[in-house]
């Protein structure tokens, strides 16, 4: 958005704009489950996920998740998760990927299929600002209303998205794989839509105690139970 008025660098961001941001969380089916909208610019990482109610509920066990589970296949049990990058802290319930560096052949896979998953989020936030072309460039109004603007663009995307059988939604628009596992890209990269939307800084390597079991865990499932043949060549 636009410089607030005496807002000092409250709102300005490490890319060197000003901004609020928009956490959100997605479904299957690229609707946002929940979203956080209007923290300021400044608080990088996971900083903006430690503060939404989201995180309180899910650090207090208020969220009425399932219970861990094993995978198909397996005996280990794990809990449900989240797939997150590398913006956020690994917790029980969070999957990040592995440091790049000195990867082995399992974590490189376990890599590739956490960013396929992550892709729906992506194209999520890709069809919205490609919908509402007010997120393409500075928002020019005070922050509560651009809290409101943002908010009502991800309940008018709901909408259009429950609405998917519809003239609403064309599935080229996102992201989709063959059946080899090739990817091609969905319509509304093609008009870098995200060009206007900033990531999130990375977060310092954290990792909570007994989350390398859980990553690990996944990680043996998709390369034993879980294994897709075309994952191989994509590492």
């Amino acid at each position: 958005m636009t410089a607030p008025s005496h807002s000092g660098s409250i709102y300005f961001n490490y890319k060197g704009t000003h901004s609020i941001v928009l956490m959100a969380i997605a479904d299957a089916s690229y609707k946002f489950l929940y979203i956080d909208v209007g923290s300021n610019g400044r608080i990088s990482d996971g900083g903006v996920f430690r503060k939404t109610s989201f995180n309180k509920g899910l650090v207090n066990e208020k969220l009425n998740l399932p219970p861990p589970e094993p995978l198909t296949g397996r005996t280990v049990s794990v809990p449900y998760v989240l797939v997150a990058d590398d913006a956020f802290a690994m917790t029980p319930n969070i999957l990040k990927p592995f440091s790049v560096r000195n990867m082995n052949a399992i974590q490189r896979i376990f890599n590739y299929r956490l960013s396929r998953a992550r892709r729906v989020i992506e194209n999520a936030f890709g069809i919205l600002s490609a919908r509402f072309r007010v997120l393409r460039t500075p928002i020019k109004v005070d922050p509560p209303k651009a809290i409101k603007i943002t908010t009502a663009c991800c309940v008018l995307h709901n909408y259009l998205m429950c609405r998917n059988n519809s003239i609403y939604f064309n599935p080229n628009l996102v992201d989709h794989y063959t059946q080899d596992g090739t990817l091609v890209l969905g319509e509304w990269r093609s008009e870098r839509a995200s060009d206007s939307l900033i990531n999130l800084q990375p977060h310092r390597s954290y990792i909570a105690p007994n989350c390398s079991t859980v990553r690990d865990e996944f990680s043996q499932y998709f390369v034993e139970e879980g294994e897709v043949p075309f994952q191989y060549k994509h590492i």
